[in-house]
């Protein structure tokens, strides 16, 4: 089952995307969810979990510069859910990024505890709340920045 985890929590990303992301928003959001998701998650990754050492994953599998490929894959399934429900206004639009924040920070206290992926130099749930906060904003500019905008008339 340890190998599978990875993979696993892609799977369970996709389905929940299936399940509640219409079709006409795959074809609109995936620009954003490449760059913002996939990308973004593997740099991060990458640059803290690898370069900084907070942390490492066990069990990967289609690893890649230590990464399995399988998180930045779950991470564009989850961009498109973001991205789908964003609400319009600023002040709900900040409520619903520090959600998606304290939900990083879940998922990794999660895979501490079952072992999945240890956190090293006094990485915590609060860094991967911030992380999470910081990484989600970053999706809103980056889709400013891929996505062609609607004019709202």
């Amino acid at each position: 089952m340890n190998e599978n985890v990875w993979p696993l929590v892609a799977f369970l990303a996709f389905g929940a995307a299936v399940v509640l992301v219409p079709a006409h928003s795959w074809r609109e959001l995936w620009p954003t969810s490449l760059v913002g998701g996939f990308l973004l998650a593997y740099l991060i990754q990458y640059l803290v979990g690898e370069v900084l050492g907070a942390w490492r994953h066990l069990f990967p599998s289609l690893n890649l510069i230590g990464i399995p490929v399988w998180l930045p894959l779950a991470w564009f399934f989850e961009t498109l859910i973001f991205m789908h429900f964003l609400p319009r206004t600023w002040y709900w639009r900040l409520v619903y990024v520090l959600f998606f924040g304290a939900a990083a920070s879940g998922l990794v206290a999660t895979f501490r505890i079952l072992g999945i992926r240890p956190l090293f130099r006094g990485w915590s749930p609060l860094e991967a709340f911030l992380l999470g906060v910081f990484a989600h904003f970053a999706v809103l500019g980056i889709d400013r920045a891929v996505r062609p905008q609607r004019v709202e008339v």
